[in-house]
């Protein structure tokens, strides 16, 4: 059932992706254009999104299912990064296929959908692979990419998804929440996040050539090991290790962590091929690839995951 909700959520998505390809093919918006609607995504609809998740009633039960969405988000990142390694060694991965391979878009593709398929109150533990997503980016992510010694801790902890976190967990433990004008405001920003992030992908597919999409066939690889080999071998672990008998609400904690395990290739990828001169068309192709595929992809492995 969540497979078929999962489905039709992502199919929804992709009429906005349609929505911002047919603005920059009619002329309304140049490719360029998705810069800007990118900051507004960043620095205001994300951290309106983290901070809204934490809106909920403190306890100790959440506070178990927070603990087990930080092993989850932290071992999640570990084995792909093992499985990047030695995809690596196999393939004389780049940089950008390596990276694309580790970082899924566990933030701004999977906060909304598990707000809508399962509910407000269930965002709270993807927002956890939020923060564990964006230490991971900064520090292992970052050396990826460059020869430059030593971890921008100052990046790390001053970026605005990590402050948004600290945000919403000291009005967590405080039990203090929003209410009147100012949650209604986060909570309708927080609700842009999914829509407005596909029509930046729309966007940047707009003004792209279709033959630059497929003119490296080393993509579909990359493709293959984000979107299938890494989400079936952390299912394959899941299964092994049945910690969601563990706890209550263990199996929806899983599903949450499995939903950011099995999304398309992270849009940080792209950020940082660009930063650091690493080929960042390639590095878009791949990200506009996974995320058209996921509408195949992610729906079966929630599938797997439920059997």
């Amino acid at each position: 059932m969540i497979s078929i909700l999962l489905a039709k959520k992502i199919a929804e998505f992709f009429v906005y992706l349609f929505l911002g390809f047919l603005m920059v093919k009619s002329g309304l918006l140049k490719a360029s254009d998705s810069n800007v609607v990118t900051k507004l995504c960043i620095y205001v609809m994300t951290p309106a999104i983290i901070v809204n998740a934490f809106q909920i009633q403190a306890d100790s039960q959440v506070a178990i299912g927070l603990l087990l969405a930080l092993v989850n988000a932290i071992s999640i990142h570990l084995i792909c990064i093992f499985i990047a390694h030695l995809y690596g060694r196999f393939a004389a991965a780049t940089d950008v296929e390596k990276a694309s391979v580790i970082y899924s878009n566990g933030g701004n593709l999977i906060v909304p959908i598990v707000g809508a398929i399962l509910g407000e109150e269930w965002v709270i533990y993807s927002a956890v692979f939020v923060a564990v997503f964006n230490v991971f980016i900064w520090t292992h992510g970052r050396s990826i990419f460059t020869s430059e010694d030593g971890i921008p801790w100052k990046k790390v902890l001053l970026n605005v998804n990590i402050l948004s976190i600290g945000v919403g967990l000291l009005m967590f433990v405080l039990d203090f929440r929003f209410t009147g004008i100012a949650a209604d405001v986060i909570s309708s920003l927080a609700d842009m996040v999914g829509p407005v992030s596909m029509i930046i992908v729309g966007m940047i597919l707009g003004g792209m050539q279709f033959k630059e999409l497929f003119s490296n066939r080393r993509i579909w690889g990359v493709l293959f090991m984000r979107l299938i080999v890494c989400p079936l071998i952390i299912l394959s672990i899941m299964k092994l290790i049945p910690v969601e008998n563990w706890i209550a609400d263990g199996r929806t904690i899983m599903l949450i962590s499995f939903f950011a395990a099995s999304a398309p290739c992270a849009a940080t990828v792209n950020q940082f091929a660009v930063l650091y001169n690493k080929d960042a068309k390639y590095a878009s192709a791949i990200n506009i690839l996974s995320t058209l595929a996921c509408i195949v992809t992610m729906p079966i492995m929630i599938g797997l995951f439920q059997l």
